[in-house]
C-alpha cells in the first residue's frame, strides 16, 4: 500500500517562515501536517470549484503587488542571500522568474545543504518544473539536524522566490486559501470534471478517497504549487540519511 501523507508545505503567500519537511516512517513534520483529517479549506460547492467570498480571498491584488509583498517580506528577514534577492528584484522589473533563475536558486540550496555537511539534498521535481525537498528517512537525532538545515538553507536561497514561481506558474488567480488554489489549478489543467468543486475536493481529502489519480504528478504539481505537499513515498524519491 502507498504511504500517502498530506504536509502544509512552506508559504511566504502566507506569511508562514517556517519549513515544514516530512519524515519518512513516523510522518513527524517541522511544520503543519494532514494525514487522516484531510485539507482543511475554507471553500464550500461553487460552479468550477470557486465557492464563497473567504476562499476567493487574494494574496494580493495583482501578481506584481504579490512580488512587493515577498521584496518586503525577504528583505525584513535579513538573512537572505543576494542572489535570491537578485532574483525577487528581476521579478519585479521583468514580471516574471525565469526557469533559469529558479534552477539557480535551487543549486545554491543543494550547495548550502552540502556545505553544512549533509549529504546531498534529494529533490522531487514536478513535472510544472517546482520542486520539494523530499520525504526524509531516517533516525530522529540525523534528521532533526537535517531539517533544521533545510530551513536554513530554504530560507536564504529558495524560500522567496519559491513562493513567487508557485503562483506564477500554478496559481495565478492568487488565491489564498490552498484547496481553491488546487481546484482551479485542476480545472486549468483539465485534470477533473468541469463541475468538480472546493467542497467536492475537501470531502474527498478527509476521506482519503478521490475521484482522480492522487499519484499523477500533474495532479501533484497542482497540489504542491498551492501549497500542499502530498507524498507517495512508493513512486517519490526519499532522502536517506
Amino acid at each position: 500500500m502507498s504511504h500517502f501523507e498530506w504536509m502544509r508545505v512552506v508559504s511566504m503567500a502566507a506569511a508562514v517562515l517556517l519549513m515544514p519537511a516530512l519524515l519518512g516512517g513516523c510522518g513527524f513534520a517541522a511544520g503543519r501536517v494532514h494525514s487522516d483529517d484531510g485539507v482543511s479549506s475554507d471553500g464550500s460547492e461553487a460552479s468550477g470549484g470557486v465557492s464563497d467570498e473567504g476562499s476567493r480571498s487574494r494574496l494580493a491584488d495583482s501578481f506584481s503587488s504579490f512580488v512587493d509583498m515577498m521584496l518586503e517580506q525577504a528583505r525584513a528577514d535579513g538573512t537572505v542571500a543576494a542572489e535570491q534577492m537578485t532574483v525577487l528584484e528581476s521579478a519585479k522589473a521583468e514580471g516574471v522568474v525565469s526557469v533559469a533563475e529558479y534552477e539557480q536558486v535551487w543549486s545554491n540550496y543543494r550547495q548550502c545543504m552540502v556545505d553544512k555537511g549533509n549529504p546531498e539534498p534529494v529533490l522531487v521535481k514536478y513535472p510544472n518544473g517546482l520542486y520539494h525537498q523530499a520525504v526524509v528517512s531516517g533516525d530522529a537525532s540525523s534528521a532533526d539536524a537535517f531539517l533544521a538545515d533545510v530551513s536554513e538553507c530554504s530560507v536564504t536561497h529558495t524560500m522567496y522566490v519559491e513562493a513567487v514561481y508557485e503562483a506564477q506558474l500554478d496559481n495565478p488567480n492568487l488565491y489564498e486559501d490552498s484547496a481553491t488554489g488546487i481546484v482551479d489549478c485542476l480545472h486549468r489543467h483539465d485534470l477533473v470534471d468541469h463541475d468538480y468543486t472546493v467542497e467536492r475536493f475537501s470531502k474527498e481529502s478527509a476521506e482519503q478517497e478521490f475521484s482522480f489519480d492522487i499519484s499523477d504528478m500533474e495532479v501533484l504539481s497542482c497540489m504542491v504549487a498551492n501549497g500542499l505537499f502530498y507524498a507517495n513515498t512508493d513512486v517519490m524519491p526519499k532522502q536517506v540519511l
